[in-house]
């Protein structure tokens, strides 16, 4: 069974239903299974018999065993989910890229919800009450400019962290995995209140200038809301609440900065 799940195979399963199906909205019986296995595995020195077309649903089919048929959409998510479970958390690298189920990108994706945290506290607090008469003041430099760089390294690591394509397979080449960077993490990662502060602009200028380190804020709950809440009723009534609590939270804050 394992072998189905070889990585050189991974990106083949697309193009090989397609060329037994005739295209990907079309399900395979038990002969078109057996075709799909012959095109994936044209050196398998047997004849592909029941057993192995049994073996095939157990793993890609919607019911297990039980299915006689089975789509494009139930072997991709087959495989995704093999995918996940193969991959080892410990495994820091896939290939030449970072590894997204690793400790060390769920520690660092961690510590960057922890400063756009921050941003939403600190951007509205500093613009209303303006607690640095510089920008240059230890205050400043202790905050502000690590939270500015930790941004700016985000752009580094994502940049380099592979991610998993609709073939169930990862991409690794950096060119692809820039081109799928929101543009919100770009622009918050931008020294707009630096680069003004350089030009000779006022320390309030400036301020209002860090407006652009929000849009971390709003990238980071927008990812965060599309892993929708799966299982039981509890789990669906937790988010709500927790949802209902930053709004309420967000309001507070922005008015009291007011």
């Amino acid at each position: 069974k394992h072998l189905y799940f070889e990585t050189h195979l991974l990106s083949q399963y697309e193009s090989a239903f397609e060329l037994v199906a005739g295209n990907l909205k079309n399900t395979l019986d038990d002969d078109g299974v057996k075709e799909l296995i012959v095109v994936l595995f044209p050196s398998y020195p047997h004849r592909i018999s029941t057993k192995n077309v049994d073996e095939f649903f157990e793993l890609f089919g919607r019911n297990g065993i039980k299915s006689r048929e089975c789509c494009w959409a139930d072997i991709r998510k087959s495989l995704r989910e093999q995918n996940k479970i193969h991959l080892s958390s410990d495994s820091i690298i896939i290939h030449s890229a970072l590894n997204p189920n690793s400790w060390l990108i769920c520690r660092w994706t961690a510590l960057m919800k922890f400063t756009a945290l921050y941003y939403f506290i600190a951007v509205p607090a500093r613009i209303s009450f303006v607690p640095w008469s510089t920008m240059l003041e230890v205050g400043a430099l202790a905050t502000d400019l690590v939270a500015d760089i930790l941004t700016a390294t985000n752009i580094i690591i994502m940049g380099n962290t592979a991610y998993m394509s609709s073939r169930s397979s990862w991409v690794t080449k950096r060119f692809k995995i820039f081109r799928r960077i929101d543009m919100g993490y770009i622009f918050s990662a931008l020294p707009l209140d630096w680069l003004a502060y350089v030009l000779g602009a006022s320390d309030e200028a400036c301020c209002w200038l860090r407006l652009n380190k929000l849009c971390l804020v709003y990238v980071i709950l927008t990812a965060m809301r599309s892993l929708k809440a799966v299982g039981n009723e509890e789990s669906l009534n937790r988010e709500r609440i927790i949802n209902l609590g930053s709004w309420v939270f967000s309001i507070v804050h922005i008015f009291a900065c007011l």
